[in-house]
């Protein structure tokens, strides 16, 4: 019988056996053994084993040094105890009884009938890495079980050593760059400026401007703190300290009377915060971005994070490694090329205007502050801070990459993040999986579109309304109202078809929008830049 409890930082897993008696044949016991490795086998590596029950066997007294059985064992070792011990061997297993001096009554757990022998055959054993969570091991004897078997105990307490966490990347506070960051930006900037334009490839000129901000970005922006609970009032803190003062007086009236003042004045600081908070949610109505940003405050609402995730045949994957090569597995088969459609344009070396200076101080005002950095962990807030050296410095990068149609090999880097959606969240499909791009690449991906937008405003019919700049779905939406009003009042069947598309954008023919947007009269040199983008992707996939 196998039990599994959810614990933390690790899951409990507890397998009860019952060994055949001595009576039964070897290949009975041979089955038992299999049977038992198989269960082992199927335990999650990281989760803390514990085997108990009835093995049948004598492990005894010995004298030998072994790393798995103790000095404490009882009685005369049998043939089923050396079958044990190999098993233990081959598996890592110490045997809990054996560790412990106690008196032999605290050591027999089995009586034979009429009294005739008491023998050890039941034994509590864990890993050998969990040997000092064993604190001790011993018998019940007064202990009515209703069984001719004596009551196993062991104390546990598990000690773990202090893990390493991966690294991260630092989250910096951009909210208020300071001004010795602009300095040395600029300055750097202004170096940069003074090389040959020619000398340097697109990636090698990016490579000295992500390094010039990183550099400065150590040396000046300090590091993102988390926040405290911020509710609690110096008054409080003042209760606190004089119930401390009376704890160390071992005045256990005036403790209890501050206890309770302390908690009293906490749920009343609570109180106010809370009142605070939703005075500024009625202010900010007009300002859905910050009164969400007041109601996620508030609840606190955290989507738990899944240790496991279920493989394309339904098994769960609790080991890390396996659940990452998952959702390489999955992203890979998402984003997988799409049946090849022949390319029916043809690129040209006619080049189109290149970027104006300012078209590239445009897109990089037009960039959304409090955004998610991509993999150069660099943020907009860092970019708007560089002033006129930085708009310079991106306006001949971007040119660069104008000409020669090379991207920086960042820029073609993306970060997918998995957010969950409804359904079963060991499922990979019921994750909206996002990608988080480069900052700096949005300047260029801005330009090109403003560019675009000019062409297709043309080729877009009005009748769609999604995915267009300052147009939204309520007139068709009132449209739909007003037909089903209609039917409704004089009684006419009305069939509506709904149709969604899934992972619609996820699954878009890559050659095919190619050819489409030559159709449309897009030039070849706009269609090879971005083809060349996605012909470069590369992507980090991160489990939240």
């Amino acid at each position: 019988m196998t039990v599994r409890l959810q614990g933390h930082p690790m899951n409990i897993s507890i397998i009860q056996v019952y060994a055949p008696t001595a009576d039964a044949p070897e290949e009975e016991i041979t089955d038992f053994y299999e049977m038992v490795q198989d269960v082992v086998d199927s335990i999650p590596r990281k989760d803390f084993l514990i085997i108990l029950g009835d093995w049948n066997a004598k492990i005894g007294k010995t004298r030998e040094k072994s790393e798995y059985i103790g000095n404490y064992g009882l009685g005369i070792r049998n043939e089923r105890g050396d079958r044990l011990e190999e098993f233990c061997v081959a598996n890592s297993f110490i045997i809990g009884n054996t560790r412990f001096e106690h008196h032999p009554r605290r050591l027999w757990t089995w009586m034979s009938p009429g009294d005739r022998a008491r023998n050890q055959i039941d034994y509590i054993m864990v890993k050998k890495r969990w040997r000092t969570s064993l604190q001790n091991v011993k018998t019940r004897p007064g202990a009515d079980c209703g069984s001719d078997h004596q009551l196993l105990e062991a104390k546990l307490r598990l000690r773990l050593k202090a893990k390493k966490c991966d690294s991260a990347p630092t989250t910096y506070d951009v909210e208020n760059i300071p001004f010795q960051f602009s300095v040395e930006v600029k300055n750097k900037f202004e170096l940069l400026l003074r090389n040959d334009e020619a000398e340097q490839t697109p990636n090698e000129l990016w490579e000295d401007m992500k390094e010039t901000i990183e550099n400065a970005t150590k040396n000046h922006i300090p590091k993102k703190r988390k926040r405290k609970q911020p509710w609690i009032s110096n008054q409080t803190f003042d209760i606190a300290d004089d119930r401390k003062r009376a704890k160390a007086k071992h005045n256990r009236g005036e403790w209890s009377r501050l206890n309770k003042e302390v908690t009293s004045s906490v749920k009343e600081d609570k109180r106010k915060y809370i009142e605070g908070k939703c005075e500024d949610l009625e202010r900010h109505n007009n300002n859905s971005k910050a009164a969400f940003a007041i109601v996620k405050e508030i609840t606190k609402k955290r989507t738990p994070r899944l240790d496991v995730i279920n493989d394309d045949n339904g098994k769960t994957l609790t080991e890390n490694e396996d659940i990452k090569k998952r959702w390489v597995q999955y992203s890979t088969k998402l984003f997988a090329a799409q049946e090849q459609v022949d390319t029916q344009w043809e690129e040209s070396d006619e080049m189109e205007p290149p970027p104006l200076r300012s078209e590239v101080e445009f897109a990089m005002k037009q960039l959304k502050n409090g955004k998610s950095p991509g993999f150069d962990n660099l943020t907009s807030e860092m970019w708007k801070a560089t002033g006129e050296e930085g708009t310079d410095l991106m306006w001949r990068l971007c040119c660069n990459i104008w000409k020669s149609r090379e991207w920086p090999k960042d820029w073609c880097r993306d970060v997918f993040i998995p957010l969950p959606k409804k359904g079963d969240l060991k499922e990979c499909a019921n994750h909206r999986t996002i990608s988080l791009i480069c900052h700096a690449s949005k300047i260029l991906l801005k330009l090109i579109s403003r560019r675009m937008k000019i062409k297709l405003q043309a080729e877009i019919t009005d009748e769609q309304a999604g995915f267009r700049e300052g147009r939204g779905t309520r007139e068709q939406i009132v449209n739909i109202r007003n037909i089903i009003e209609k039917c409704r009042e004089h009684r006419h069947p009305l069939y509506l078809c709904f149709i969604d598309y899934s992972k619609a954008f996820d699954c878009v023919s890559h050659s095919q929008l190619w050819n489409t947007m030559a159709k449309m009269g897009f030039p070849s040199h706009i269609i090879e830049l971005i083809k060349n983008l996605y012909h470069d992707q590369e992507a980090n996939s991160e489990n939240q």
